[in-house]
């Protein structure tokens, strides 16, 4: 229904929607702020899990009042918040092994010194396969400059993975669990919702994340000049 609505949307009807959504993070924080003793503004808190970065976003939970930070909500939170700090942009890659597509165990430490994007997506998601025609014409234009990517997919299905990866020609590291979202790669890094990717230097430090579409190719451009 949505995909039906939002082909009917006229673009000024898409325009408006785009800059509605844009504009709701910054409603969010405004209603932490001047409700810090209400439970609602840790829901409010959770919504900017993927707009806002780790240090804001702990510094507007923290402002909260004690009792409210200290419920099941908050708690959760916390915790959610706790992965995200370990995985901040600014905070050193942290290394997994996981089985690749032919069932050989790939560790990430044979990653060292390359300039790499750490991209989770799944056969069966749409936006994903969307996002992998970007991914592709980063990988042709950079991989001679240095940059690889490793994938890892949250399928539970083998078959539809592989299959997946051959349909479009993601020519690149694959690893998965085959235990859908509860992959434990995915969990280190606090992926819960996907497409997601993480921008790694070859000196092993986070420089972004969830670049998609034209910013991943503008975000590259400046780190590989021609």
């Amino acid at each position: 229904w949505r995909k039906q609505r939002e082909e009917g949307d006229s673009p000024e009807i898409k325009a408006e929607l785009a800059r509605i959504e844009a504009a709701m993070p910054e409603v969010w924080k405004t209603f932490a702020r001047k409700e810090p003793g209400k439970i609602t503004s840790v829901f409010a808190l959770q919504k900017l899990r993927y707009t806002t970065g780790y240090d804001e976003l702990q510094e507007l939970f923290s402002s909260l009042r004690e009792d409210v930070r200290n419920t099941a909500a908050g708690h959760k939170l916390q915790k959610e918040l706790d992965v995200m700090g370990r995985v901040a942009v600014g905070r050193s890659f942290v290394h997994f092994r996981q089985k690749n597509e032919k069932g050989e165990l790939f560790d990430t430490e044979s990653l060292k010194g390359k300039f790499f994007l750490l991209d989770f997506w799944a056969s069966w998601c749409g936006p994903c396969r969307a996002e992998n025609k970007f991914v592709q014409k980063a990988y042709r234009q950079y991989k001679e400059q240095g940059l690889e990517v490793l994938a890892v997919s949250l399928d539970s299905d083998a078959e539809k993975w592989k299959n997946a990866i051959q349909e479009d020609g993601l020519n690149w590291l694959h690893i998965s669990s085959l235990t859908g979202s509860s992959n434990p790669v995915a969990r280190l890094y606090g992926v819960s919702s996907i497409p997601a990717n993480f921008l790694v230097n070859e000196k092993g430090i986070i420089i972004a994340r969830n670049l998609r579409g034209e910013r991943l190719l503008k975000k590259l451009s400046e780190l590989f000049p021609e």
